[in-house]
């Protein structure tokens, strides 16, 4: 999965990383992205996407949103990125 972003486009989800055993859940070399989707909750992650082992141009933000709503992410730790952490566009719901 190197140097691709992990794409989230269920709906009603959750990932509840505290449930995980010890170390946890941390995803790297790549960042979340949650497309067209809706009611997400996500806890407890660590997310390091990281600069080197991407294609060209590829630059992935830690969490980003795109046409989501009802989205939560809470206790996330988010490093390593190139150009933003959490990235978050908006929808109107209609």
């Amino acid at each position: 999965m190197e140097g691709k972003e992990l794409g989230i486009t269920e709906p009603f989800l959750a990932i509840a990383g505290q449930t995980a055993s010890s170390p946890g859940i941390t995803v790297t070399n790549c960042g979340i992205q949650l497309f067209i989707t809706h009611d997400i909750s996500i806890q407890h992650i660590r997310v390091r996407s990281g600069a080197s082992g991407h294609e060209t141009g590829l630059e992935p933000d830690g969490i980003s949103t795109n046409r989501a709503y009802n989205v939560i992410v809470d206790h996330f730790s988010i490093t390593w990125t190139v150009i933003a952490d959490l990235s978050a566009s908006t929808y109107k719901v209609t």
